[in-house]
């Protein structure tokens, strides 16, 4: 509470606590290779579920659905579920159809879904995360919806390997403390905020390494899901200080939640120079 005084003031900290205090309503992005967002909102009205667009593209929001993943439409993989504000972050990315993509921590793969959507399921986007189990949350969803452009690897954000090449646009989201997703992980209310004071190095390590894929004229966007200006703002200064090759592409984006309807999010845009 103090540090969120401190860093946005006390009228907004108390509107981030009281969205904390409230549940998440779902919210889908519509997988466009299967369907639009109205037949989609038509199918689920045919089931007495609610359904509304967002000011996200293709994203709708759910009233009183329960589990999702127990309908029809989900099965088919007509939709998977994103908070706004990750969907927003996706959108930075600014992918096109044939880019070849990097999702550095891409574990459960709610982003990577979206980018592979946006990409239209052309060129190539890899997905990367430092546990095999959960690569397995990721294939399982891409083959739920169809997506083949994904690909999978274990691998240590933090350490680089050459032989991946180089990439036309990297998505950076880093492991957090998670103040964003309070309501969503409420057993975060109750770790020591100690255990979070090396996260920043950790951060600038992996946005470090992944700059390295980048190519001349590429994006890379870093983000996390947490509300903490060290691991945010703090972080992308720290890296620009020494990479004079690449620069912000606009002001980085700290979404509150009484502000967007989302989860707590921050995320900046980064070009490299031709």
């Amino acid at each position: 509470i103090s540090l969120w005084q401190r860093s946005y003031g006390a009228a907004a900290a108390t509107a981030i606590l009281e969205g904390c205090a409230t549940p998440a309503p779902p919210s889908l992005p519509v997988n466009p290779l299967k369907t639009t967002a109205d037949a989609l909102i038509t199918q689920l009205a045919q089931q007495s579920i609610p359904a509304e667009k967002t000011p996200v593209e293709n994203a709708l929001r759910l009233t009183g659905a329960g589990d999702v993943t127990r309908l029809s439409a989900f099965r088919e993989g007509l939709f998977h579920v994103q908070d706004l504000s990750s969907q927003q972050c996706a959108a930075a990315l600014a992918v096109r159809p044939g880019h070849r993509v990097l999702d550095v921590c891409s574990a459960p793969g709610g982003k990577t879904f979206t980018l592979a959507e946006r990409m239209e399921d052309t060129g190539s986007l890899l997905a990367m995360d430092l546990y095999p189990h959960r690569l397995k949350l990721v294939e399982d969803g891409a083959a739920r919806l169809g997506l083949r452009c994904i690909q999978t690897k274990a691998n240590d954000a933090q350490i680089y390997d050459k032989s991946l090449g180089v990439f036309d646009r990297i998505l950076c989201d880093v492991v957090c403390s998670g103040y964003g997703v309070i309501r969503r992980k409420p057993e975060i209310r109750y770790k020591d905020p100690a255990e979070g004071v090396a996260l920043p190095q950790t951060q600038l390590a992996i946005l470090t390494t992944s700059a390295r894929y980048l190519a001349p004229g590429g994006r890379l966007v870093y983000s996390t899901c947490t509300l903490n200006p060290a691991e945010n703002e703090g972080v992308v200064n720290a890296f620009l200080r020494e990479h004079r090759e690449l620069a912000l592409c606009g002001e980085p984006v700290t979404c509150l939640p009484e502000q967007t309807g989302g989860d707590g999010f921050f995320y900046a845009v980064l070009e490299k120079k031709l």
